[in-house]
């Protein structure tokens, strides 16, 4: 239908099927409050929120319907395809995998290989942290409460890269939503 006779998923690990990325736990009305209170305590340590988020996070998913859809289609899951390099040649593109498998030959190629949470290896991020160090743990900056960089600097961090000043949920509606109070509050309670 899009011009695309078959389609090849290629995954480091088995395909999981989920309709969300998060623990539903940190989601719901009744358990999220409580959850996210624990997290956000000043009793919790830096690595404990780590761990907190490395669990309850659950990337590399797809959803329901896309799946339905890849099933429906012509389409083929290769798991355990570490794809290391792509060759074009003569405008069929092949590619190359870690155990030395050659997947191919494909019109186009999409990569969706996800990342490394935090700043610690963003060039967005690199010249602030020479500028105007602050501690990162596990990839993540450890931000002033209104999500500040550091109190006497005027950048503010949200989503993914405020996790641990957020909660699991920073990149979702919920977690977007505590972080716009955060810094609407500072400027509303600023003096004019």
């Amino acid at each position: 239908r899009l011009g695309c006779a078959a389609t090849l998923v290629a995954r480091r690990e088995r395909l999981r099927v989920s309709q969300y990325d998060l623990d539903l736990a940190w989601l719901g009305w009744r358990t999220r409050p409580g959850r996210i209170a624990k997290y956000l305590s000043g009793r919790t340590p830096p690595e404990a929120r780590l761990a907190t988020l490395a669990a309850a996070r659950r990337g590399g998913s797809v959803s329901p319907e896309a799946h339905r859809l890849l099933l429906a289609s012509a389409s083929q899951v290769v798991v355990d395809a570490d794809v290391v390099s792509a060759d074009s040649v003569d405008g069929e593109t092949w590619l190359e995998t870690a155990d030395a498998r050659r997947l191919g030959p494909f019109d186009r190629v999409w990569l969706a290989t996800g990342g490394a949470p935090g700043v610690a290896g963003s060039p967005l991020f690199a010249d602030l942290l020479r500028a105007r160090p602050v501690e990162v743990v596990g990839g993540y900056p450890r931000l002033h409460p209104s999500l500040r960089w550091e109190l006497d600097t005027p950048i503010y961090v949200v989503g993914a890269c405020a996790a641990l000043a957020l909660g699991p949920d920073a990149l979702n509606l919920a977690g977007t939503r505590m972080s716009s109070c955060r810094v609407a509050s500072v400027f509303r309670d600023s003096p004019r």
